[in-house]
């Protein structure tokens, strides 16, 4: 069975991150996606262009 863990939090090495590690350490081939390995930020195209709504 193929296991898939995400963890949504932006705090590397948080609980939520730890929590993910333990699972992953569990299911030996989980694949963990860990959004705080990843630079996202908003577009901010609305506000560029005037069309932003706040």
């Amino acid at each position: 069975m193929s296991v898939c863990i995400i963890s949504f939090s932006s705090r590397k090495g948080g609980n939520c991150g730890q929590i993910a590690a333990y699972l992953r350490s569990l299911h030996g081939d989980a694949k963990l996606y860990d959004f705080s390995d990843f630079n996202i930020h908003p577009c901010g195209g609305c506000a560029e262009h005037g069309n932003a709504v706040f």
